[in-house]
């Protein structure tokens, strides 16, 4: 064990020793039956109360993710893609941030885009074993890099060459 994991270790078990509901009320803090919930160094995080691990909240990356990272991570899934004999292009996108308090708002992207018998790959991606959701538009299957892990991308990659399509 290195010594950054041992600070951690560390951290975790002062963190488990205190009276949380002191912590929670001393502090104002978000909670909910699993998590507390804080801004660190100006990221949002969630503590897991059983654990003591600290976790950044994916979607906020999600949202401030710069349109040049987007393209570089679509550029690696289609790499990765092509490398697999499976033809794909990288095109520009615009992703919807949601339906509550912005219905209106998108933001620029890009997705990797799959064309042929689109509807039969959105269909099998989706009623996989892992669920890969996509979006069919202008006649090609996009996924949008903005809500993907690039630890995810092996098993599109596999999900895409099982698919056969």
């Amino acid at each position: 064990m290195d010594n950054y994991d041992l600070q951690v270790d560390i951290a975790k078990g002062i963190f488990l020793a205190y009276d949380q509901p002191e912590l929670i009320q001393k502090y104002c803090l978000e909670t909910d039956a699993q998590y507390i919930y804080l801004t660190y160094l100006n990221t949002p995080c969630r503590i897991n109360r059983e654990t003591g691990s600290v976790e950044e909240i994916p979607v906020v990356g999600m949202l401030a993710a710069e349109p040049e990272a987007l393209h570089k991570k679509a550029q690696q899934l289609a790499s990765m893609l092509t490398a697999a004999g499976i033809e794909v292009e990288i095109t520009a996108t615009e992703g919807r941030v949601g339906g509550g308090s912005v219905p209106n708002h998108s933001l620029p992207s890009y997705a990797v885009a799959f064309t042929g018998e689109v509807n039969a790959l959105e269909e099998t991606l989706r009623l996989g074993v892992t669920p890969i959701i996509g979006r069919i538009h202008d006649g090609k299957y996009l996924l949008d890099v903005r809500t993907l892990f690039e630890c995810d991308f092996p098993t599109i990659v596999e999900a895409v060459k099982e698919a056969g399509l």
